[in-house]
């Protein structure tokens, strides 16, 4: 069941990478990739806040859960990068 959660997670992530990634570059197109920045910068930021959030006691996220969410759907979103 993990594998599956972490699967789907991992595509939805990348659909709303793309997502993203398109709506800015068709908005803003120039030599930077701006696309690429902001899918990265959201991804940091809502990881950043979402650790937080659990780290103290907020929210309660089972191991499926966070298996979902931070590997998964974050996982795909900005790829850790």
């Amino acid at each position: 069941m993990l594998w599956l959660v972490i699967g789907v997670g991992g595509a939805l992530g990348a659909m709303a990478r793309h997502a993203l990634n398109h709506a800015v570059h068709v908005r803003y197109s120039a030599v930077f990739p701006w696309g690429t920045f902001a899918v990265n910068a959201l991804g940091c930021l809502v990881i950043g806040f979402l650790a937080g959030v659990i780290a103290g006691s907020r929210l309660h996220l089972g191991e499926l859960g966070r298996a979902f969410l931070f590997v998964g759907v974050l996982g795909g979103f900005p790829t850790f990068s």
